[in-house]
C-alpha cells in the first residue's frame, strides 16, 4: 500500500495562495511573481478590448469596421438594415487575437484554471457594463447559455454558467442569478464551421424558459460570433415573457 505523506504547512500555504492569485501567464504558460494579473509583462497587453465608439445594439466596435458606421449613425450597417432581436449585446475582448488559442483550451481541453484567470482579467469590465444597464433597464436577471443535459454530462461543465457564477459574486447591486431559468430542449451539431443561415437552422426552438421570466434578462457567454445563439435565446426568452433581453459576453469575432 502507497504510503501518503501530510502537507507541510509551507506546501499548504502554497496551495492556498495558488486559488487567490494566479501562478502562471494565462497566453505562455510562464510562472509569475507575486501578480494579481494572469499575463506575465511580455504577454501583458496581447489581449485586444473592444473599444469605442460601439454599435448601439449589437456592440461592435467601429475601429473594426473597414468603413465604420453609416454617415452619423450609431448603429453599424447590419444593425441599421436588420435589428436584432436582443437590446443591446455587448463584449469585453477580440476572439482574433490571443483568445483564439485560450477559449478553445477552455472549452474542450477542460481547463477551468485558464477560465478563472480569464475571468478574473475581464471582471473590472463585466461589473461596468452590468452596472450601466442596471442604471438603464433597472434590476437585471443574469443567466449563462445553456448546454443540453447530455452534453453538459459529455463535457462535464459548462462555462458559460460558470462565467455567470462567477461573474455574480462581483456584480453590482440589481443583478440577481437566474441559473436554471433557461434550458436547452434538444441535442443539436456543433455551431463551429457551420454558416450564419446554418447555424439559425441548428439552433432553431432549442431553447425555453424554464420558470418566471424577469422583466429583463442578461444572456452571458463565452464568445459572440455571428450572434445567432444570442439571438436564439433572446427570442425564447421575449416569447416567454421578458421584456428586454440583453447579451453580455468575454470575447467577439470581427
Amino acid at each position: 500500500m502507497r504510503s501518503h505523506s501530510r502537507s507541510t504547512p509551507l506546501e499548504l500555504g502554497r496551495r492556498a495562495l495558488s486559488l487567490v492569485l494566479p501562478t502562471r501567464c494565462l497566453l505562455c504558460d510562464r510562472t509569475l511573481g507575486a501578480s494579481t494579473r494572469p499575463l506575465c509583462q511580455a504577454c501583458d497587453g496581447l489581449l485586444v478590448p473592444i473599444t469605442p465608439p460601439l454599435c448601439w445594439r449589437c456592440g461592435q466596435s467601429a475601429s473594426r469596421l473597414p468603413r465604420g458606421f453609416p454617415g452619423d449613425s450609431d448603429l453599424c450597417t447590419s444593425c441599421s438594415v436588420s435589428a436584432p432581436i436582443f437590446a443591446q449585446a455587448r463584449s469585453c475582448w477580440s476572439y482574433e487575437d490571443a483568445l483564439g488559442e485560450i477559449i478553445p483550451r477552455i472549452k474542450y481541453g477542460r481547463d477551468l484554471g485558464l477560465l478563472r484567470d480569464l475571468h478574473a482579467l475581464s471582471l473590472g469590465m463585466l461589473q461596468e457594463q452590468l452596472q450601466r444597464w442596471v442604471d438603464e433597464f433597472g434590476p437585471l436577471s443574469l443567466a449563462g447559455v445553456p448546454m443540453h443535459d447530455r452534453d453538459l454530462f459529455k463535457r462535464g461543465f459548462n462555462q458559460s454558467a460558470m462565467l455567470a457564477k462567477l461573474t455574480l459574486r462581483g456584480a453590482p447591486q440589481g443583478v440577481s442569478a437566474a441559473p436554471t431559468l433557461l434550458k436547452k430542449t434538444r441535442r443539436t451539431a456543433k455551431q463551429a464551421g457551420l454558416n450564419k443561415h446554418a447555424r439559425e437552422q441548428n439552433l432553431r426552438a432549442c431553447f425555453a424558459l424554464a420558470g418566471e421570466p424577469p422583466r429583463v434578462l442578461v444572456i452571458l457567454d463565452d464568445v459572440f460570433t455571428t450572434g445567432v445563439t444570442a439571438s436564439s435565446v433572446a427570442s425564447a426568452a421575449l416569447e416567454a415573457g421578458v421584456e428586454t433581453a440583453l447579451v453580455l459576453t468575454l470575447a467577439r469575432k470581427q
